[in-house]
This record gives structure tokens, C-alpha cells and sequence, in this order.
């Protein structure tokens, strides 16, 4: 079973998006890692390893016109990264860069900020169309997790989280941060 297989072996998954969408990539990232993938969403504070040929790069973006998303998915192909974009805009010149688009969500728009407390008809009518991406693309995820874990064997039960004890809380934070950083320096 590929759950117990050894995952240094197969090549990694680095997850990218802005905003929202990288909170997106961050939950189905941690999903495939507590499923035994080597799933990454690189960050200013974030320590992954470098990609190698062969490895799979996924980016969100509704719209596809973010020069952000755009270099990133540039650099991934030229490391030989497989590249993967979730999109609204299949035409977007990140979609047309990607090896594969999945297209998530049809109406899209190419606001990259919106006013989030704005009552105005622009504010609302954009807020929906990032929303309704963004909650379109976690559903794609999660059912993605789940075919994924039934393909593998695997019940929520067997899943590799953090032992609870190890948790870092507001209460314990110094004793039980240090001990998970020495268990993690460790293993």
C-alpha cells in the first residue's frame, strides 16, 4: 500500500496560492502529508526541501492573471516540476503555462483584491465570485482527499496525526513546543 511505502522515494507535492488560496492549499497539503505524502506549501517561513525533476507543483488562482502565480509556475518548469493550476479562467496565461488546468469554477473574476467590508454592487458581486472559487476548490479537495484515502485503505482512524499530547496551546506552549521541536529535529 502506498501508505506505508517509503515516501522519500516519490516525488513531492508543493502546493502554491495567494491569499485565501493559500489557506486552501495549506488544509489539502496537510491532509495528503497525514496520509504519508511529502506535501509542501512553501512560505517566507516556511523550510521544504528544493523541488527536483519529476516533482508536482499545484497552484490555485481564480484568475489566473497574477504575475506572482505566473513566475512561480515559470520557475516549477523549469526545475521539471509537473505543474497542475485550478482555475475559474481556463484562458488565463497561467492556465496556457500549466501542464494540466482544472477548471473549478466557471464564472470568475480578475479582481485580485476586493473590498471585503464594501456594500458597494462591484464589492459584493466580486466578493461572491472569489468566494464561491475558494469554496468550490476546498470541495474539490476534500473530495480529492477522500477518493484518495479510500483508493489507499485508509480510515480516518489510521491517518498519521500529531500525537495530542505533542499539540502546542497558549497553556503549554513552551514545554510542549520544545518537545515537539526535539522530537521533530530527531526523527
Amino acid at each position: 500500500k502506498r501508505y506505508n511505502s517509503d515516501v522519500t522515494k516519490e516525488p513531492a507535492i508543493y502546493f502554491f496560492g495567494l491569499g485565501q488560496n493559500n489557506y486552501i492549499a495549506r488544509l489539502f497539503a496537510r491532509r495528503l502529508r497525514t496520509a504519508g505524502f511529502n506535501a509542501y506549501v512553501p512560505g517566507p517561513r516556511d523550510i521544504v526541501p528544493r523541488s527536483e525533476p519529476g516533482d508536482i507543483a499545484i497552484f490555485i488562482s481564480n484568475s489566473g492573471g497574477r504575475p506572482q502565480i505566473i513566475k512561480k509556475i515559470q520557475k516549477a518548469k523549469e526545475e521539471g516540476c509537473y505543474t497542475v493550476f485550478l482555475t475559474g479562467d481556463e484562458n488565463s496565461p497561467s492556465a496556457k503555462l500549466s501542464d494540466l488546468t482544472v477548471e473549478i469554477y466557471s464564472k470568475t473574476t480578475s479582481s485580485h483584491t476586493v473590498d471585503i467590508m464594501g456594500k458597494d454592487d462591484f464589492s459584493v458581486k466580486e466578493r461572491h465570485l472569489k468566494r464561491s472559487f475558494e469554496i468550490a476548490c476546498m470541495l474539490y479537495f476534500e473530495g480529492l482527499s477522500v477518493a484518495i484515502m479510500k483508493s489507499l485503505g485508509i480510515t480516518e482512524k489510521g491517518l498519521k496525526h500529531v500525537v495530542k499530547e505533542w499539540e502546542i496551546n497558549t497553556k503549554d506552549s513552551v514545554i510542549t513546543g520544545s518537545v515537539a521541536a526535539i522530537c521533530a529535529l530527531t526523527w
